[in-house]
């Protein structure tokens, strides 16, 4: 039987049944940005999450199917944490930033974060009242390609040749739990819409820049054709 193809805004909170009935929600996927494979899909039964392994979720059109069994086994979200999770906190929320997609208030808008002269002069301002600047992101050990769906929603795409547009999703076929292509909003630099890019075109993910690199020139990306929604 095919797999189906699932938008990350769809995939995310999607509802997780056993034998019909509803028994959690996804909360987020887990995929390794080597391969690009989804390593684990976050799940929350009740107030906990645990990771249930791709080979124990059945895909559909409208929830992910499972067995209590797997869900019992499942080991909590905490045992496999993705990179965003195990850099400390950014100071920065401190000046009323927040990162991407938590919703947090901030003075550039709900889910934005600061250009990097905002940035620079929202640390200033913080020091010269006395204030400590951010230092560089600090990692604890583990494994650097685990990268959190949610997160990299929203991060900059950075082309060979300069800035190319924001990923605004991505698309994850459940026959083998792979993300297929990355979508890329083009608006800030070409009103050209939104272009589809083979998963395989990017080259590193960037927590502390919030970016992804792309093995493409911004003409290659804003010649890729979209595809429909």
């Amino acid at each position: 039987m095919p797999g189906v193809i699932h938008h990350a805004h769809d995939l995310l909170k999607m509802h997780v049944t056993v034998d019909g009935d509803r028994a959690g929600t996804v909360d987020d996927v887990l995929i390794d940005d080597a391969t690009w494979a989804v390593r684990h899909l976050v799940v929350r039964v009740g107030e906990r999450d645990v990771l249930l392994p791709p080979a124990e979720a059945r895909g559909g059109g409208h929830g992910i199917a499972t067995t209590q069994a797997a869900l019992d086994a499942a080991p909590g979200a905490e045992t496999d944490l993705p990179v965003s999770a195990r850099m400390r906190p950014d100071p920065g929320l401190a000046l009323g930033w927040t990162d991407e997609g938590t919703g947090g208030p901030s003075p550039w808008g709900p889910g934005m974060v600061p250009t990097a002269p905002e940035r620079l002069a929202a640390e200033a301002e913080a020091e010269a009242v006395g204030g400590v600047p951010p230092g560089p992101p600090e990692e604890v050990p583990g494994d650097p390609h685990l990268r959190s769906l949610r997160e990299v929603l929203g991060y900059a795409v950075q082309a060979s040749d300069g800035h190319a547009g924001r990923l605004s999703d991505l698309t994850v076929d459940d026959d083998g739990w792979r993300v297929t292509d990355l979508v890329v909003d083009t608006k800030e630099w070409w009103p050209g819409g939104k272009v589809h890019l083979p998963a395989s075109a990017a080259f590193s993910v960037d927590w502390a820049e919030r970016s992804v690199t792309v093995d493409a020139t911004r003409d290659e990306v804003r010649h890729r054709h979209g595809r429909p929604d």
